[in-house]
């Protein structure tokens, strides 16, 4: 192999590893005890488990939100906070 593969393996390496780190929210510590096969499966069942609470919780705004809607009248500070999680 040659050492620029071993330089750009290295480097996609550490790239991985925060990643792993960041899902995780543990500075590596996941990945180092699990190993990164492991680390890399809970990572994925964890950003989808977090992406489907997160829909959930926008469905329950936008429903909070659709209840405080009388005859044409809105609550602008309740549309300004819900605005603000659909945006991020």
């Amino acid at each position: 192999m040659s050492d620029s593969m071993r330089i750009q393996i290295d480097r996609l390496s550490t790239e991985l590893a925060n990643l792993l780190a960041v899902i995780h929210r543990d500075g590596g510590h996941y990945q180092a005890e699990h190993g990164t096969v492991k680390a890399v499966e809970e990572a994925k069942a964890t950003v989808f488990r977090e992406r489907a609470e997160l829909a959930a919780l926008r469905k329950a705004m936008q429903e909070f939100h659709d209840s405080y809607e009388l005859d044409g009248y809105v609550d602008t500070s309740k549309l300004a906070a819900l605005q603000e999680v659909k945006d991020e």
